[in-house]
């Protein structure tokens, strides 16, 4: 149990003391405990992977109807395999989503959309996106 004084110990008092990290033999035995559990995780989800990665759409689940986010998981594991049109027939938007998230950081600042712009934006992109996974489903109501 981490005491108060240990909370606001002194700034130059060693960081392990200062968050009630165990130090030591103790400190040693607790980060190769976690080590040795880490790698036997990932080596059992290596041997027992399931053949192929299947995510579940909750709206999709239940109703059959995709959602506009559908297809985001498959277009960027298509986009880490190298198959770029793939992964656009997958969802555009989600790629877009992505590359949007990326550049984020060079673009702050010198794009600019109004306030009053924003949610008829994020509106169209969501029916786009929408429209666009009914099609690829062939859940068209029409």
């Amino acid at each position: 149990m981490t005491t108060t004084a240990a909370l606001y110990a002194a700034p130059d008092a060693p960081v392990a003391a200062r968050r009630g990290t165990p130090t030591g033999a103790r400190g040693v035995a607790v980060r190769l405990a976690l080590a040795a559990g880490s790698t036997a995780f990932l080596g059992l989800l290596r041997i027992h992977r399931p053949p192929a990665f299947a995510s579940v759409c909750l709206l999709r689940a239940m109703t059959g109807i995709p959602c506009p986010l559908c297809g985001g998981t498959t277009a960027f594991t298509r986009l880490g395999r190298g198959n770029v049109a793939g992964a656009l027939a997958a969802s555009p938007v989600a790629l877009l989503a992505g590359a949007a998230l990326v550049l984020a950081p060079a673009l702050s600042g010198r794009v600019h959309v109004p306030h009053r712009v924003r949610p008829w934006l994020l509106t169209g992109v969501a029916a786009f996106a929408w429209t666009w996974q009914l099609a690829r489903f062939d859940r068209w109501p029409f």
